[in-house]
């Protein structure tokens, strides 16, 4: 059986490891920056010349991203049960949806590592690649979420046992049960 309980317990302690490691251990990236050419009346400054140190941390922020995303998923189906095929059906789709911004997320973080390495750095679409992913990716996927939850809220949130259990007279007026 899948307890969703305990794996947010043993996700919310990894998360607060990973925190624990990046507050101990972290290294700023040492890229020096200097006045901009052509705007000198502002304060903008320009990135010195890439470095290693910039994609230092990238490892641990690939796994921070998963395990938050997985953390997200989980958190999803903790009022899910599987008492019913439907229901079953409303998992599978929760977690083919988390497996999607797993992806995603793991698609914008290469395609940054690729891009902070690289000296042609083209756009790819409207922004860099990067930031493509970001934006087209990795904040509109929740937006799956929202439409599996809204396309079967009638089906898997308001059956019957439902009503009945938060409305038990179904001929009360709405005051009378918020009284």
């Amino acid at each position: 059986m899948f307890d969703v309980v305990r794996w947010l317990l043993a996700l919310c302690l990894v998360i607060g490891a990973l925190l624990l490691y990046a507050a101990m251990g972290f290294e700023q990236a040492r890229v020096p920056s200097a006045k901009h050419p052509d705007f000198t009346l502002s304060v903008m400054e320009v990135g010195g010349p890439r470095s290693e140190e910039d994609i230092v941390r990238w490892n641990e922020g690939l796994v921070f991203g998963i395990v938050v995303i997985v953390t997200l998923t989980a958190t999803l189906l903790v009022g899910v049960d599987s008492s019913s095929p439907e229901i079953r059906r409303f998992r599978s789709w929760i977690l083919g949806v988390g497996l999607i911004y797993v992806l995603t997320f793991v698609a914008m973080m290469l395609s940054w590592r690729e891009y902070a390495t690289d000296s042609d750095r083209e756009l790819w679409g409207p922004f860099p690649a990067p930031v493509t992913w970001m934006v087209f990716g990795v904040w509109l996927v929740p937006g799956l979420f929202t439409v599996i939850y809204v396309a079967g809220f009638q089906k898997w949130f308001v059956d019957g046992k439902v009503q009945t259990d938060v409305c038990s007279d179904v001929g009360e007026s709405t005051t009378e049960r918020t009284n």
